[in-house]
């Protein structure tokens, strides 16, 4: 009997050695991430690289390497996996959620474009998804319950990590605005604060993946204590090395796939002592899992993708939108303001340069291009709008720096328009116009408010479609930069 008792102090004692000796061990904890993939679910021609990269297939490669080298590894997306290419558009977003799975991700948070095939749709891949979909700051506004996950937990060699999702406030109007009918979007700071109270005793290690933008982002963990790692998305910023602000690390991976963000946190006795990080790129040198390809390949095979390469028109130069920062009328824009005009005979046509998502490079145009172009499946809308409504539509898109036009002409003066002219005449607030512009603003979409004041006229079938109308009815049109919104000292 004594000696059984030793025994089971020997034992005891061994125990709390070894738990003493593991607790303080220091360890690796290695997160990969990425963010604002936008639909780009198999890999593509980067023109400003000059090589072909990006793609699940790259992504799942050197996650896999990362994995081999340590264990201790965990795979995050930050938001906005959806909108952008023709094959997230035609499966609503499943190729995004099937190169995901099979990709092998631990968490994503959802970005404002993951509501661009309704609510819905949404809940159901929330429903389904083997990989949690998380936001925090999402509710029903009828019951006050969340929408999605909020937030998930890991434990990686003894170390709780709590991970929390956050999607941006904005979202019912940097989405189509029914998209998100029934549903409300808090802001981050006290949902956040909330959750620290609440399960402060749980996790060693707290983490947001926050689809709110850089700057948020950074005003976030001033003000909210206690955030170890935020890695973000929604702003599409390059950081290469990331940014420390007080005691959170904050990390973006810039867009499309191009980067695979590496955070190596040195954790010792369950808190961080030091990290590193960096972005790699996914270009050709990252060889391709042939298993990932060749699964994402075969749902792209059904005969009806051979009709997006079918070219619609040709162009010598580039059709670019407008650098952020200078204010005036873009090829692009005039693009799709044009053909709006062109598909409604409307007075004039509104379009805005946020929905412009990518550029169109010289040579073959296809309804693939349209669909990289023009992801989320807009309708083009005619409305009646009073002089006085018409003027306010001026004011606020001389605030937004000059969104595009066609029939009409403005000058931004800092922030307000001048000679504002409609098919050459001044503007007549005592009349009434005519005004072509898509679905997603004329329900009031980035903040236009006067728009669902007016009365709907007419539908006039998808932005798409009327783009690749009027380019074959026009096979000599070069879109071109003619002044139509100049900026003049105020």
């Amino acid at each position: 009997m004594i000696y059984k008792k030793k025994y089971i102090v020997v034992f005891l004692l061994f125990l709390l050695f070894s738990f003493d000796t593991y607790a303080g061990d220091t360890f690796t904890l290695t997160l990969l991430h990425t963010n604002d993939i936008h639909g780009r679910a198999v890999e593509f021609y980067h023109d400003e690289w000059e090589q072909v990269a990006g793609g699940f297939a790259r992504i799942a490669a050197l996650a896999q390497d990362q994995r081999r080298d340590n264990p201790h590894t965990l795979l995050f997306d930050a938001g906005d996996l959806f909108s952008g290419t023709a094959e997230c558009s035609l499966t609503q977003g499943k190729i995004m959620l099937l190169g995901a799975a099979i990709t092998g991700y631990d968490a994503i948070a959802l970005g404002n474009h993951e509501f661009d095939y309704g609510r819905d749709v949404l809940a159901a891949y929330i429903e389904h998804s083997s990989v949690p979909l998380l936001s925090a700051n999402t509710f029903w506004q009828s019951t006050g319950n969340p929408f999605a996950p909020g937030y998930t937990f890991f434990e990686i060699n003894g170390v709780s990590i709590m991970v929390v999702g956050l999607t941006t406030p904005s979202t019912p109007t940097s989405s189509h605005p029914h998209n998100t009918v029934g549903l409300r979007f808090a802001q981050p700071e006290p949902i956040v604060r909330q959750l620290q109270e609440t399960y402060g005793d749980r996790y060693d290690i707290p983490m947001i993946l926050s689809h709110l933008g850089l700057d948020a982002d950074q005003q976030l963990a001033e003000a909210v204590p206690g955030i170890h790692v935020i890695v973000g998305g929604h702003s599409h910023s390059r950081l290469e090395h990331a940014i420390q602000l007080n005691d959170t690390i904050i990390a973006q991976a810039h867009q499309w796939g191009l980067y695979l963000g590496r955070i190596d946190l040195t954790i010792q006795n369950a808190s961080i002592q030091s990290f590193t990080a960096a972005l790699l790129p996914l270009d050709e040198r990252v060889a391709p899992n042939p298993l990932v390809r060749s699964l994402l390949e075969d749902w792209l095979q059904p005969a009806a993708y051979d009709l997006l390469d079918e070219t619609l028109a040709t162009t010598a130069e580039p059709i670019a939108r407008s650098a952020p920062w200078w204010v005036g009328d873009s090829a692009l824009g005039n693009l799709f303001t044009d053909s709006l005009l062109w598909q409604t005979q409307a007075d004039f046509a509104v379009y805005n340069n946020g929905g412009l998502r990518d550029d169109l490079a010289a040579g073959r145009i296809t309804l693939r291009d349209l669909y990289r172009v023009e992801p989320f499946g807009s309708t083009i809308q005619t409305l009646k709008l009073s002089g006085h409504l018409v003027q306010q539509l001026f004011v606020h898109m001389a605030r937004r720096g000059g969104d595009a036009v066609a029939g009409a002409s403005y000058a931004v003066a800092g922030t307000a328009p001048q000679d504002v002219r409609i098919q050459g005449e001044p503007l007549d607030v005592g009349r009434t116009y005519t005004v072509a512009v898509s679905d997603f603003l004329a329900a009031g979409g980035s903040n236009y408010w006067m728009l669902p004041r007016g009365q709907v006229e007419q539908e006039h079938g998808l932005v798409r479609d009327g783009i690749a109308a009027f380019l074959l009815a026009h096979p000599d049109y070069e879109p071109a930069v003619d002044g139509r919104i100049r900026w003049q000292r105020p």
